[in-house]
């Protein structure tokens, strides 16, 4: 096998392993809606007093 079909296939696998995990979150109810998730972060970030839209620090 090539180098670059090997990190091909690294890839391609790691990207399966996350579709994966993903699907196993959906079949235990770990997800939210995602307009829900942004307000919940949204919430956090103004409770943590950050400004999301400020200079990085």
């Amino acid at each position: 096998m090539k180098i670059n079909e090997a990190s091909y296939f690294k890839e391609s696998l790691a990207l399966l392993k996350i579709l994966e995990l993903g699907q196993k979150d959906l079949e235990e109810g770990k997800t939210k809606p995602f307009r829900t998730a942004f307000a919940d972060i949204r919430a956090r970030i103004r409770e943590s007093g950050r400004d999301i839209y400020g200079p990085c620090s």
